[in-house]
């Protein structure tokens, strides 16, 4: 798509975790006015039947304004699926990305970290098989030929959001706040130079089930112990003047 619209295109790349730990990778791409017009309608011209046939979920086309949203899915049903999709989306730029949900008393907490890693050049989310396919050029463009395209470097900024099931605690990498649950990191995916961005985020919430639990154990062991209390002082005393109550003479 960049190699044939040449005008401002922008992406996003989503990590939407669920509680169990599985969760939702939503790419995004977008494109303004002029870049449509050049390329055409974006649901005849951009192709994901084999985007599909690996799992992938396309979503209507969406208009923003002067842009046009294209955008792609797919599901994770593991934390230790999360590296394997992203793997899908750009190889070695999503390097080591895992996520984790840990479990304490009355509360559970979820945090997903990886690296992003940008050589600056749009060829490295390609491979050997579409580099085939257009002639040996990765993007269907040579380097002179995009910088003539683009009027000069292109610029392809990229998004990493990262939402969890709970408000965000922590987080690294330069995050920004985009809400109490979601960070989003930004790169240049055609700077020109080699970029790396951490990101990690990290967030729990608390449990009412186990502390409701905890406070009817307590109550109830507290009864218990007033009840003995009340038990042992409505135990009946020998009356006086009884045998046992007269001392022994002399």
């Amino acid at each position: 798509m960049v190699a044939s619209t040449a005008c401002k295109v922008s992406g996003s790349v989503s990590i939407d975790l669920a509680q169990d730990g599985s969760g939702t990778v939503t790419v995004d791409a977008v494109l303004d006015r002029e870049a449509v017009e050049r390329l055409g309608d974006p649901d005849e011209q951009i192709r994901t039947d084999d985007l599909e046939a690996a799992g992938w979920t396309r979503s209507p086309t969406v208009r923003r304004g002067d842009d046009t949203v294209v955008s792609v899915s797919k599901r994770f049903r593991s934390p230790d699926d999360l590296d394997v999709v992203l793997g899908e989306v750009g190889g070695a730029t999503f390097d080591g990305f895992e996520a984790h949900v840990e479990d304490g008393f009355a509360r559970t907490t979820w945090s997903v970290r990886g690296t992003v890693r940008v050589t600056g050049d749009l060829a490295s989310f390609a491979d050997d098989r579409l580099a085939a396919a257009l002639d040996g050029l990765p993007l269907g463009r040579t380097p002179e030929e995009l910088a003539a395209e683009f009027g000069g470097h292109p610029s392809v900024p990229l998004t990493v959001e990262v939402r969890l099931p709970a408000g965000v605690d922590d987080s690294a990498g330069g995050a920004r706040a985009v809400d109490g649950r979601t960070r989003a990191w930004n790169v240049d995916l055609a700077s020109g130079g080699e970029q790396q961005r951490r990101i990690a985020a990290s967030g729990g919430a608390r449990e009412s089930g186990p502390l409701r639990w905890f406070a009817v154990a307590a109550l109830l062991l507290v009864l218990a112990g007033v009840w003995r209390v009340v038990r042992a002082m409505r135990r009946p005393r020998p009356p006086s003047g009884s045998p046992g109550d007269v001392a022994p003479p002399g």
